[in-house]
Protein backbone atom coordinates (compact mmCIF):
# COMPACT_ATOMS: atom_id res chain seq x y z
CA UNK A 1 0.00 0.00 0.00
CA UNK A 2 2.85 2.40 0.70
CA UNK A 3 4.04 2.12 -2.90
CA UNK A 4 0.53 2.90 -4.14
CA UNK A 5 0.28 5.98 -1.91
CA UNK A 6 3.68 7.20 -3.07
CA UNK A 7 2.49 6.89 -6.67
CA UNK A 8 -0.71 8.78 -5.90
CA UNK A 9 1.15 11.71 -4.34
CA UNK A 10 3.57 11.83 -7.29
CA UNK A 11 0.64 11.93 -9.70
CA UNK A 12 -1.01 14.77 -7.80
CA UNK A 13 2.24 16.74 -7.83
CA UNK A 14 2.13 16.73 -11.63
CA UNK A 15 -1.60 16.74 -12.36
CA UNK A 16 -2.99 19.00 -9.63
CA UNK A 17 -0.58 20.73 -7.22
CA UNK A 18 -3.52 22.62 -5.67
CA UNK A 19 -5.21 19.33 -4.77
CA UNK A 20 -1.91 18.01 -3.42
CA UNK A 21 -1.45 20.93 -1.01
CA UNK A 22 -5.10 20.76 -0.05
CA UNK A 23 -4.61 17.11 0.83
CA UNK A 24 -1.44 17.75 2.79
CA UNK A 25 -3.21 20.15 5.15
CA UNK A 26 -5.61 17.35 6.10
CA UNK A 27 -2.69 15.24 7.38
CA UNK A 28 -2.31 15.59 11.14
CA UNK A 29 1.45 16.11 11.26
CA UNK A 30 1.42 18.65 8.41
CA UNK A 31 -1.44 20.66 9.83
CA UNK A 32 0.04 20.60 13.35
CA UNK A 33 3.39 21.82 12.02
CA UNK A 34 1.86 24.90 10.43
CA UNK A 35 -0.70 25.65 13.13
CA UNK A 36 1.90 25.42 15.91
CA UNK A 37 4.19 27.72 13.91
CA UNK A 38 1.63 30.50 13.55
CA UNK A 39 0.24 30.03 17.08
CA UNK A 40 3.69 30.87 18.45
CA UNK A 41 3.83 34.18 16.57
CA UNK A 42 2.66 37.47 18.16
CA UNK A 43 -0.47 37.70 16.01
CA UNK A 44 -3.26 39.88 17.42
CA UNK A 45 -6.88 39.83 16.17
CA UNK A 46 -7.50 42.66 13.75
CA UNK A 47 -3.92 42.78 12.48
CA UNK A 48 -3.13 42.43 8.78
CA UNK A 49 -1.20 39.30 7.84
CA UNK A 50 0.31 38.44 4.47
CA UNK A 51 0.97 34.83 3.48
CA UNK A 52 3.43 34.59 0.60
CA UNK A 53 2.98 31.42 -1.43
CA UNK A 54 -0.45 30.77 0.07
CA UNK A 55 -1.26 27.87 -2.26
CA UNK A 56 -4.91 26.79 -2.04
CA UNK A 57 -5.38 28.87 1.10
CA UNK A 58 -5.67 26.30 3.89
CA UNK A 59 -3.34 28.10 6.30
CA UNK A 60 -4.74 31.50 5.33
CA UNK A 61 -8.22 30.24 6.17
CA UNK A 62 -6.98 29.07 9.57
CA UNK A 63 -5.49 32.51 10.23
CA UNK A 64 -8.69 34.24 9.16
CA UNK A 65 -10.51 32.09 11.70
CA UNK A 66 -8.39 33.78 14.39
CA UNK A 67 -9.93 37.14 13.44
CA UNK A 68 -6.86 38.23 11.50
CA UNK A 69 -7.15 40.22 8.26
CA UNK A 70 -5.40 37.82 5.91
CA UNK A 71 -4.13 38.44 2.40
CA UNK A 72 -2.63 35.65 0.36
CA UNK A 73 -0.42 35.90 -2.70
CA UNK A 74 0.64 33.11 -5.04
CA UNK A 75 2.08 32.99 -8.54
CA UNK A 76 -0.19 30.12 -9.64
CA UNK A 77 -3.57 31.01 -11.16
CA UNK A 78 -4.98 27.64 -10.08
CA UNK A 79 -3.83 28.14 -6.50
CA UNK A 80 -5.36 31.62 -6.41
CA UNK A 81 -8.68 30.39 -7.81
CA UNK A 82 -8.81 27.57 -5.25
CA UNK A 83 -7.93 29.90 -2.36
CA UNK A 84 -10.62 32.41 -3.35
CA UNK A 85 -13.26 29.69 -3.02
CA UNK A 86 -12.43 29.24 0.65
CA UNK A 87 -14.96 29.91 3.39
CA UNK A 88 -15.33 33.60 4.13
CA UNK A 89 -13.84 34.71 0.81
CA UNK A 90 -10.13 35.25 1.40
CA UNK A 91 -8.39 38.20 -0.19
CA UNK A 92 -5.93 36.53 -2.57
CA UNK A 93 -3.86 38.05 -5.34
CA UNK A 94 -1.69 36.54 -8.02
CA UNK A 95 1.83 37.88 -7.85
CA UNK A 96 5.57 37.34 -7.88
CA UNK A 97 7.12 36.93 -4.44
CA UNK A 98 10.17 38.90 -5.58
CA UNK A 99 7.94 41.84 -6.59
CA UNK A 100 5.02 41.80 -4.19
CA UNK A 101 2.05 43.89 -5.43
CA UNK A 102 1.63 45.88 -2.21
CA UNK A 103 2.85 49.26 -0.93
CA UNK A 104 5.50 49.43 1.77
CA UNK A 105 4.42 48.82 5.38
CA UNK A 106 1.04 47.33 4.39
CA UNK A 107 1.01 44.43 6.86
CA UNK A 108 1.69 43.75 10.53
CA UNK A 109 3.20 40.34 9.75
CA UNK A 110 4.41 38.46 6.68
CA UNK A 111 4.67 34.67 6.55
CA UNK A 112 5.99 32.11 4.08
CA UNK A 113 5.91 28.32 4.53
CA UNK A 114 8.31 26.25 2.41
CA UNK A 115 8.76 29.09 -0.06
CA UNK A 116 12.20 30.48 0.76
CA UNK A 117 13.87 27.12 0.12
CA UNK A 118 12.02 26.66 -3.18
CA UNK A 119 12.78 30.01 -4.82
CA UNK A 120 15.82 30.85 -6.91
CA UNK A 121 16.24 34.20 -5.16
CA UNK A 122 15.38 33.81 -1.46
CA UNK A 123 17.05 37.08 -0.55
CA UNK A 124 14.75 39.08 -2.83
CA UNK A 125 11.67 37.34 -1.44
CA UNK A 126 12.66 38.12 2.15
CA UNK A 127 13.51 41.72 1.32
CA UNK A 128 10.10 42.12 -0.25
CA UNK A 129 8.43 40.56 2.77
CA UNK A 130 10.31 43.02 4.97
CA UNK A 131 9.39 45.93 2.69
CA UNK A 132 5.65 45.32 2.94
CA UNK A 133 5.76 44.74 6.72
CA UNK A 134 5.33 47.60 9.19
CA UNK A 135 8.19 48.58 11.51
CA UNK A 136 8.26 46.28 14.54
CA UNK A 137 6.14 43.74 12.71
CA UNK A 138 7.45 40.23 12.15
CA UNK A 139 8.59 38.26 9.14
CA UNK A 140 8.57 34.51 9.62
CA UNK A 141 9.28 31.57 7.35
CA UNK A 142 9.53 27.78 7.46
CA UNK A 143 12.16 25.74 5.62
CA UNK A 144 13.15 22.06 5.63
CA UNK A 145 16.52 21.55 7.31
CA UNK A 146 19.31 19.12 6.31
CA UNK A 147 18.02 16.88 9.12
CA UNK A 148 15.01 16.10 6.92
CA UNK A 149 16.40 12.87 5.52
CA UNK A 150 14.51 9.80 4.41
CA UNK A 151 15.70 7.98 7.51
CA UNK A 152 14.56 10.77 9.83
CA UNK A 153 11.18 10.95 8.09
CA UNK A 154 10.73 7.18 8.42
CA UNK A 155 11.65 7.31 12.11
CA UNK A 156 9.13 10.09 12.71
CA UNK A 157 6.46 8.18 10.80
CA UNK A 158 7.11 5.05 12.87
CA UNK A 159 6.94 6.97 16.14
CA UNK A 160 3.69 8.65 15.15
CA UNK A 161 2.34 5.42 13.64
CA UNK A 162 1.38 7.26 10.47
CA UNK A 163 -0.92 5.58 7.99
CA UNK A 164 0.51 4.78 4.56
CA UNK A 165 -0.97 7.89 2.89
CA UNK A 166 0.47 10.19 5.54
CA UNK A 167 3.80 8.36 5.65
CA UNK A 168 4.13 8.52 1.87
CA UNK A 169 3.61 12.30 1.83
CA UNK A 170 6.31 12.84 4.46
CA UNK A 171 8.79 10.53 2.74
CA UNK A 172 8.31 12.26 -0.61
CA UNK A 173 8.73 15.69 0.97
CA UNK A 174 11.97 14.54 2.61
CA UNK A 175 13.28 13.30 -0.73
CA UNK A 176 12.21 16.24 -2.89
CA UNK A 177 12.59 19.32 -0.68
CA UNK A 178 15.52 21.69 -0.97
CA UNK A 179 17.09 21.96 2.47
CA UNK A 180 18.41 25.06 4.22
CA UNK A 181 20.67 24.85 7.26
CA UNK A 182 19.38 26.85 10.26
CA UNK A 183 22.46 29.08 10.32
CA UNK A 184 22.05 29.82 6.60
CA UNK A 185 18.36 30.64 7.09
CA UNK A 186 19.19 33.01 9.94
CA UNK A 187 21.83 34.59 7.70
CA UNK A 188 19.26 35.19 4.96
CA UNK A 189 16.98 36.89 7.48
CA UNK A 190 19.79 39.16 8.67
CA UNK A 191 20.75 40.05 5.09
CA UNK A 192 17.12 41.04 4.47
CA UNK A 193 17.41 43.55 7.32
CA UNK A 194 15.41 41.63 9.91
CA UNK A 195 16.34 42.26 13.51
CA UNK A 196 17.21 39.50 15.99
CA UNK A 197 16.19 36.54 13.78
CA UNK A 198 15.68 33.41 15.86
CA UNK A 199 15.37 29.78 14.78
CA UNK A 200 13.02 27.17 16.21
CA UNK A 201 12.93 23.50 15.26
CA UNK A 202 9.82 21.43 14.58
CA UNK A 203 9.02 17.93 13.37
CA UNK A 204 11.99 16.41 15.22
CA UNK A 205 14.32 19.05 13.79
CA UNK A 206 13.35 18.37 10.18
CA UNK A 207 11.72 21.80 9.80
CA UNK A 208 13.12 25.13 10.97
CA UNK A 209 11.15 28.30 11.55
CA UNK A 210 12.90 31.68 11.37
CA UNK A 211 11.29 34.81 12.79
CA UNK A 212 12.73 38.30 12.81
CA UNK A 213 11.55 41.82 13.56
CA UNK A 214 11.03 44.27 10.72
CA UNK A 215 13.00 47.44 11.16
CA UNK A 216 11.05 49.25 8.49
CA UNK A 217 14.02 49.45 6.17
CA UNK A 218 12.54 47.12 3.54
CA UNK A 219 14.28 46.18 0.33
CA UNK A 220 13.28 48.94 -2.05
CA UNK A 221 10.89 51.87 -2.04
CA UNK A 222 7.60 50.85 -3.59
CA UNK A 223 7.72 53.62 -6.17
CA UNK A 224 11.00 52.23 -7.45
CA UNK A 225 9.28 49.12 -8.73
CA UNK A 226 6.15 50.84 -9.99
CA UNK A 227 3.52 49.60 -7.57
CA UNK A 228 2.02 52.85 -6.34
Amino acid sequence: MLALELARWRLLAVASPATLFEGLFHLSWYRELHVEWVEALPLVPGQRVLEVGCGPGALAEHLAGRQLLVTGVDRSRRMVRRARRRRGGLEVQRGDATRLPFPAASFDHALAASVINATADPGSVLREMARVTKPQGTVSFLVPSPQMTGEAAATFADRRELADRSRAALLLWARAARKVAPEAAVGLAREAGLGSPAATASLDGMIVGITGACRGEGSRPVGEVGRE
